[in-house]
């Protein structure tokens, strides 16, 4: 036999073992699920504290920045009525 034919079986011998396992499980106890949910409950607090500081910090330049958009669109659009009435 080759040593490709010999070393084809030893990864299918390999693949075939290593498929056999137990199903992983997917369903979590009560008692996980309430560690779980307090975990969550946690990070969500903390994270939602941080973020609403840094829109805070950013609202009155995000504010501007829309607001000069706007402005910006609308004498466009102005210019363009005025530019095509001539």
């Amino acid at each position: 036999m080759s040593r490709i034919g010999l070393s084809f079986i030893i990864v299918m011998v390999i693949c075939i073992f290593h498929s056999c396992d137990e199903p992983v499980r997917t369903t979590l106890t009560p008692k996980e699920k309430k560690i779980l949910d307090s975990l969550y409950a946690t990070k969500a607090s903390e994270v939602r504290k941080r973020t609403d500081s840094i829109c805070d910090a950013q609202y009155d330049s995000i504010f501007q920045a829309a607001k000069d958009s706007f402005y910006h669109s609308y004498m466009k659009e102005i210019e363009l009525m005025y530019n095509e009435e001539r």
